[in-house]
């Protein structure tokens, strides 16, 4: 509801990066990094990840009602990615 009031306020073309992944590797990224001295003691990780294991098992949501593009790029495996071309697409947009 946020974001359509600032739509209908400011008069933008969303775009949306949605990324995905598989689930499985989703939730080891998640438990990695909730174990590791970079995160915030107040950062309830575990207890987070307990809550949204299923969403996270899923390795993708659904994009924003907002309209506009919608890029989805797959982040399993982040080596193989075209980041020139996600590069070339938001710069298409913003023009």
């Amino acid at each position: 509801a946020q974001f359509l009031h600032l739509q209908h306020a400011y008069d933008f073309e969303p775009f949306q990066i949605l990324c995905k992944t598989d689930g499985r590797v989703l939730l080891e990224r998640f438990l990695a990094r909730a174990g590791t001295v970079e995160r915030h003691a107040g950062h309830p990780d575990l207890e987070w990840i307990e809550q949204n294991k299923e969403r996270i098992l899923q390795g993708h949501l659904t994009p924003l009602a907002l309209g506009g593009q919608v890029v989805e790029i797959d982040t399993t495996t982040p080596h193989s990615f075209d980041y020139a071309d996600l590069l070339q697409r938001v710069h298409a947009a913003l023009l």
